[in-house]
């Protein structure tokens, strides 16, 4: 992802770029389009993505539209909201929200002590590893642990906030998802249309549409490179709209 915006922050700013291969005028606005759906993950990826995302977003002269076909969930919702004001989209029925953090561990520790298996861990403080597989579980590590997911919560609720100020962040951040239709009621996406929709309409007004594909080096001696190349292309494309 990291690649693909920094080429695409290039290409807006090589003004011979624009003005000979994309025939638009260097004080124009272009809307970069960007199909995302995801249901989450862990923190620190999605968190890193959206960063790459704010690029385009803080970039003078870019318009970040972002389209949630079917789902933008936690980590999703948290790259989605990073779109410029007024230009996230959601089809009616698409899962958008569920802001908040989840975790899960086990711990076979007094199963083995059970068993008259004694387990020794050797850390050098109580934060540095405070659940783990085998070893004892204490209320301080427990506590440790639940001020980390607070630190992160809370992390997660600020930076919705400030992508997108309208949103009763109190409302909408108890890890709830909600439809389309719903989710534009509370100020999580602000239009409800589907990509499709939204690139025809584009087309229609006179748009000139580029797509965006990665480029993947052709190994001629492999066989059927060529069309393994072209699913790999179809499949991994990113819409990318210019005004």
């Amino acid at each position: 992802l990291r690649q693909q915006i920094s080429f695409l922050i290039g290409v807006h700013r090589d003004s011979d770029f624009r003005k000979n291969v994309m025939k638009v005028d260097e004080n124009s606005d272009i809307e970069i389009v960007v199909r995302l759906e995801s249901s989450g993950g862990q923190v620190q990826p999605y968190a890193l993505a959206a960063a790459q995302l704010k690029r385009l977003r803080d970039e003078t002269g870019v318009i970040l539209t972002i389209c949630v076909d079917q789902v933008a969930a936690s980590g999703g919702y948290m790259c989605a909201c990073m779109a410029t004001p007024g230009h996230l989209l959601a089809s009616p029925f698409a899962l958008v929200g569920s802001i908040g953090v989840v975790g899960q561990a086990v711990n076979i520790h007094k199963i083995l002590e059970k068993q008259g298996v004694k387990t020794i861990t050797l850390k050098s403080d109580e934060a540095k590893a405070p659940i783990s597989l085998i070893g004892e579980i204490t209320d301080e590590g427990l506590d440790h642990v639940k001020s980390q997911f607070a630190e992160v919560y809370d992390a997660f609720k600020n930076l919705v906030q400030r992508s997108r100020d309208e949103i009763d962040i109190d409302q909408v951040s108890t890890g709830q998802v909600w439809l389309g239709e719903d989710a534009k009621a509370l100020n999580l996406v602000d239009h409800i249309i589907t990509s499709e929709e939204y690139i025809c309409d584009l087309l229609n007004d006179g748009r000139r549409v580029f797509l965006l594909t990665p480029y993947k080096k052709q190994n001629l001696f492999a066989p059927y490179s060529l069309m393994s190349h072209a699913t790999y292309t179809v499949r991994q494309f990113i819409r990318v709209i210019f005004s």
